[in-house]
């Protein structure tokens, strides 16, 4: 009976009557346990405080959700008793005030049992909003059960503007000795108007000072203590940025990671048996000059996973350590394809998936092979010893072996749809740009996938966390991090608790990881409230960003990268700009020379190598092939000149006129003198 969510008593103290009887019949077909017990059988014993063991006929029993009181003598005083004892034990009693005394009316329609379960649910969300209203401090989640995570958020979402003030006090309180806690005077704020009034909205060029001081060592600047980890990323204003990572910035993530998992087996159990396959970047990219590692925000999320986790991953975690690139995509589809039972994918970026399925059908001789034999193909370049531990990880499988050849002879091709024909969710983005890769994957796919959102988030924290399949939003993560939002249209920001349905706000974020009023530069959407706790999802970026596949790359930084590289070879310019062509997954660098020396191939080559050099994110994006080789487009003299009429009129000069970086579309493509591709 897994079905059965309530369980209860009816109070009864005559003789067997078939009306009760066939009322537990009913309720048992659809899920609930109702059982008859005589009020003279039950006692209830206290066990110290304002708790009692519960026995009937002398044998311990669970405590029953609810009662429903079926007297058909008149209720005496004993009864009555009873049902004030069970009561104070936090349990249910229906009928209380009256007796039913007539055997016709003893039996429990479905109205009842109805009304039985939106009281019982009314009850638990008070009690969830009681309890989660109650934690004062994040350390007191780090001892708590997945089931018990999942009632406080749900509880707290209910009481959004109390617990954003926990949250708020617990950040200040846990910094108020900190270099920037001193600065702004944390051991004065009791409040999020004093919050407010004494730490200013702030970006990273504010932040960034402290954090260089942190890469090197210094403790206590941002948050107590040293960094647990940097977290890298592509920054809005510059090439890279490494944001210092507290163990309660850690712990903040991977309490809304467990709910979010939590919830996700929720809405779809079948993932709760066979394998998972994580869409992961390695954690640990390298050190800082000070020894603190750092590394992807999914990689550092994985290696966070539970051991019992790990077990299920449909490829040794240990693979991500392959410094090759090829070597890892290919190792994660030898050990994955030769398991039939993947039931969850789960990662950002679904065009991930799509680069792994063809590399498993581009080296599907090899790949079968492999896994015929139980060997790893030696042409791999694998460090010797992450090959040796591999290696002793397989065994020969002729049988999945020629299964897979019969995928190969039939369709003509190897895809997902055959090797995990049990494949029943794909959580992923859903939004933005990149939600687009899921259009083109869908018919390598087994029929029947739900795709579930993964959650709006990004290297600072995570947002949002998704509740229902099919959609983008999902209440915010109100106990990980105190949330600010700017009205697009101007004004004051306002509080997590005072959002409107339907309109779009900029996010302002304060972690526990040291960011204070961190303008995100994410433009956020509202669609409707989970109890009083808004449902958002991303839109876009609110400056000149590129961001194919999360790299994130800025105009101001591929603009410097540009004029430092022609430099380098003496070609003056008269303009250009970056096109993210979202179709071919790739950057063209569109370039005016300004004499007849342009720029060529080994520009390109040179420019992408630097590109790589200071944009890691990038360049793992482009050894992951999620993003193609860029293209430089020469363009013929006179292509700014129509880009400025285009703009130009009465009352709007050339000076007046700021063209934009980044493109979606070449302007005026008629003007494009030569494409060199890499």
């Amino acid at each position: 009976m897994s079905g059965i969510r309530m369980h209860g008593w009816i109070l009864y103290n005559g003789c067997e009557v078939r009306e009760l009887t066939r009322s537990c019949e009913e309720a048992l077909a659809a899920g609930v346990q109702l059982e008859v017990v005589a009020p003279k059988d039950v006692d209830l014993q206290p066990d110290g405080g304002d708790q009692a063991s519960i026995f009937v006929r002398g044998r311990a029993v669970p405590s029953p959700m609810f009662v429903i009181a079926a007297f058909v003598e008149e209720d005496d005083a004993c009864n009555l008793a009873l049902l004030q004892q069970l009561e104070t034990q936090g349990v249910l009693c229906v009928n209380r005030s009256e007796t039913l005394k007539r055997t016709s009316e003893l039996n429990v329609p479905a109205e009842i049992l109805q009304s039985i379960g939106r009281q019982l649910k009314e009850r638990a969300m008070e009690s969830s909003k009681a309890a989660a209203e109650g934690i004062r401090s994040l350390d007191e989640l780090r001892e708590k059960g997945v089931p018990e995570l999942v009632r406080l958020f749900l509880g707290a979402c209910h009481s959004v503007e109390k617990i954003q003030h926990n949250v708020l006090m617990d950040i200040v309180r846990r910094n108020a000795e900190t270099e920037f806690g001193r600065e702004h005077g944390f051991v004065d704020i009791h409040s999020v108007e004093d919050f407010r009034r004494k730490v200013p909205v702030c970006e990273w060029a504010d932040l960034e000072p402290y954090a260089k001081r942190m890469e090197n060592c210094e403790k206590d600047l941002l948050f107590a203590g040293l960094p647990q980890h940097f977290v890298c990323t592509s920054g809005t204003t510059g090439s890279m940025k490494f944001i210092p990572e507290s163990s309660a910035g850690d712990l903040a993530k991977s309490v809304v990671s467990q709910v979010r998992l939590a919830l996700l087996a929720k809405m779809a159990p079948e993932i709760m048996v066979g394998f998972f396959l994580p869409l992961a970047n390695a954690a640990a990219m390298g050190t800082t000059v000070g020894g603190i590692p750092y590394g992807s925000a999914s990689g550092l999320t994985l290696a966070a996973t539970s051991a019992e986790l790990l077990r299920r991953m449909a490829f040794p975690h240990q693979i991500r350590q392959a410094t090759d690139p090829a070597a890892v995509d290919y190792l994660i589809m030898r050990f994955a394809v030769a398991k039939s039972e993947v039931r969850l994918v789960i990662g950002n970026n679904p065009g991930r998936l799509t680069i792994l399925a063809e590399v498993a059908h581009d080296r599907r001789e090899a790949l079968i092979n492999d896994i015929e034999q139980g060997t790893i193909s030696v042409e791999l370049k694998l460090e010797a010893e992450l090959r040796l531990h591999l290696e002793k990880l397989l065994s020969p499988d002729p049988e999945r072996a020629q299964d897979l050849r019969q995928m190969v002879a039939h369709r003509g091709r190897l895809e997902p749809r055959d090797y995990w024909p049990n494949l029943k969710i794909f959580s992923c983005w859903l939004g933005g740009t990149i939600g687009r890769y899921i259009e083109g994957l869908k018919s390598w796919l087994p029929e029947g996938v739900d795709y579930i959102d993964c959650g709006f988030g990004a290297s600072e924290g995570k947002f949002n966390i998704p509740m229902k399949i099919g959609v983008r939003e999902g209440p915010l993560a109100i106990q990980g991090c105190f949330f600010e939002f700017m009205p697009l249209s101007g004004g004051e920001p306002l509080l997590a608790h005072q959002l409107v349905d339907g309109e779009d706000y900029i996010v302002l974020l304060t972690s526990y990881s040291g960011l204070y009023r961190y303008n995100l530069h994410d433009i956020i959407k509202v669609s409707g409230f989970t109890g009083q706790n808004p449902n958002i999802r991303f839109i876009s970026k609110t400056r000149d960003i590129a961001n194919l596949a999360g790299e994130k790359l800025a105009g101001a930084f591929l603009s410097d990268l540009i004029c430092e590289t022609l430099a380098e070879r003496n070609i003056p310019w008269k303009h250009f700009c970056v096109v993210a062509d979202s179709a071919m997954r790739r950057y063209d660098f569109c370039i005016e020379p300004a004499e007849v020396a342009h720029p060529d191939a080994a520009w390109l080559a040179d420019f992408e190598a630097r590109l790589m050099e200071n944009a890691i994110v990038y360049k793992v994006f482009r050894n992951q092939r999620l993003l193609h080789p860029p293209r430089l487009i020469v363009m013929k003299s006179g292509w700014l000149n129509l880009l400025y009429a285009d703009r130009t009129g009465p009352g709007v000069t050339a000076g007046q006129v700021k063209l934009a970086t980044i493109c979606d579309t070449l302007p005026h493509s008629e003007m494009i003198a030569q494409v060199v591709e890499r």
